[in-house]
């Protein structure tokens, strides 16, 4: 179970992200009129990410940082649980589908 901590900053950086995509779609949105090159297009729709290394590189106390890392094995851990059993179910229901 993850503490509120950790809840608190998975949910902001799940709510940053969803700004990033909103801002990323409608940047495209708006390319897709301008008459420019596909080229031009794609270079100033990538060009805002040349600032991200600057950004990663900020100070991080260490305890959210294990706060991330442990969320990010719990997710790794319950992800690898539910593929399990959904190629399980998939077996099942192909092998059912040979033997009819």
């Amino acid at each position: 179970m993850l503490s509120k901590t950790q809840s608190y900053v998975l949910f902001l950086l799940a709510l940053v992200l969803s700004f990033i995509v909103q801002k990323a779609l409608s940047a495209a949105a708006y390319l897709q009129e301008m008459r420019l090159s596909f080229k031009a297009k794609l270079a100033l729709l990538f060009a805002p990410l040349a600032v991200i290394p600057s950004i990663a590189s900020a100070a991080v106390p260490a305890s959210v940082t294990t706060g991330i890392t442990e969320a990010v094995a719990d997710v790794g851990t319950v992800g690898a649980a539910i593929l399990g059993v959904i190629i399980v179910i998939a077996s099942f229901n192909w092998l059912r589908r040979v033997t009819k």
